[in-house]
């Protein structure tokens, strides 16, 4: 069970395909981070 684990953690994190190049996903919390997240993608 323990080799299966480090296994795991060996291999590659998968992306999703985002054009943004795997970026983390935004944490858009308040209406200024939208804002301020929607002028940045403009």
């Amino acid at each position: 069970m323990l080799a299966d684990a480090a296994r795991v953690e060996q291999e590659p994190e998968q992306t999703d395909g985002n054009k943004d190049g795997g970026k983390p996903p935004v944490q858009l919390k308040t209406k200024d981070d939208i804002k301020n997240y929607l002028k940045g993608i403009m």
